[in-house]
């Protein structure tokens, strides 16, 4: 048996979650924002259709035409919106990269393959000049 499903069940969930991330700030702007009614419909009714075609055997052609047409126009709306790495770039949005643990482990080890500074090294730094070898 699958899990549930982690789709937003209404579009207005959607819009929700998606105001809940970082996204929000670029999303905030006046020409995007008006995407979100848009957004907001389609999900709505490609998640009527889509229950529509689960329901039947044989789902009828304009439905699976329909869902189609919706998917494609959520996909658009989506990139439009800035929610992948690509189109963050193609906006012109700059998203600050979280330190991860591997870069954290990493600067660890680089640190420690670092020879440690002779005595003569440390009473040089403390008296502000530096000898050279």
């Amino acid at each position: 048996m699958l899990p549930a499903s982690p789709e937003p069940r209404s579009g207005e969930e959607l819009i929700r979650r998606i105001l809940a991330t970082p996204a929000a700030t670029w999303i905030g702007e006046v020409d995007r924002l008006a995407l979100l009614p848009l957004l907001r419909s389609a999900w709505d009714e490609h998640s009527h259709w889509r229950a529509v075609a689960l329901a039947a055997d044989r789902p009828a052609p304009a439905v699976v035409t329909r869902l189609g047409q919706l998917e494609k126009s959520l996909t658009t709306w989506l990139s439009l919106l800035g929610l992948t790495p690509v189109d963050r770039r193609r906006l012109g949005v700059a998203e600050v990269k979280a330190r991860t643990l591997l870069d954290e482990l990493r600067a660890r080890h680089m640190a420690l393959q670092r020879p440690a500074p002779t005595s003569g090294e440390k009473l040089a730094r403390s008296k502000g000049r530096r000898d050279e070898p």
